[in-house]
């Protein structure tokens, strides 16, 4: 079934994802109704497989997102809360804040800064550490203007510990 519930647009994927038995709830259909995949996904949104976003990434296949939710659904419910680590394009973090409605909150992180910046709205803003580690780092201000452009401007200069695995954190 998995690989087979490709649609035409997003409520054709999602329902051919229900008819393969891989959607079961009610919960997880609404939530991937709501988010439209091409919104993340810019090659062949509606194929269920993965795709490039770029930066050597992907987005997993909407089957496998549709996994995800439906062992998480009993989690995800209206005022909890949620971490999405490794968000990517943010498309499973935006089915999750469906899920959790408008008391919950989620959040999601990624360590490629690239793809932050393109899950940045129109008109946001981050502040972000920017540079190697152990090196030479900046605070920085990312801005997204209405048209999509960015600008980028260093605050100050900061040392920030990494995000990674423990092996690395405790290394000397």
């Amino acid at each position: 079934m998995a690989w087979r519930s490709h649609g035409i647009n997003n409520a054709d994927l999602v329902r051919n994802l229900r008819a393969n038995g891989i959607i079961k709830t009610d919960s997880v259909a609404n939530a991937m109704n709501a988010v439209d995949r091409k919104n993340y996904c810019p090659y062949a949104p509606y194929h269920d497989s993965p795709q490039s976003i770029g930066y050597s990434a992907t987005i997993s296949a909407p089957h496998m997102h549709a996994h995800a939710l439906e062992r998480l659904k009993n989690q995800l419910v209206p005022g909890e809360k949620a971490l999405d680590v490794g968000s990517g394009s943010g498309y499973l973090t935006a089915c999750m804040a469906i899920m959790l409605g408008e008391t919950g909150q989620v959040i999601g992180i990624e360590h490629i800064p690239d793809l932050l910046i393109e899950q940045l709205k129109p008109g946001g803003r981050m502040i972000v550490p920017v540079g190697p580690e152990g090196g030479e780092q900046h605070l920085t201000q990312v801005d997204k203007a209405q048209d999509g452009t960015t600008t980028v401007k260093k605050l100050m200069s900061v040392i920030y510990v990494p995000l990674t695995d423990k092996d690395h954190q405790y290394r000397e």
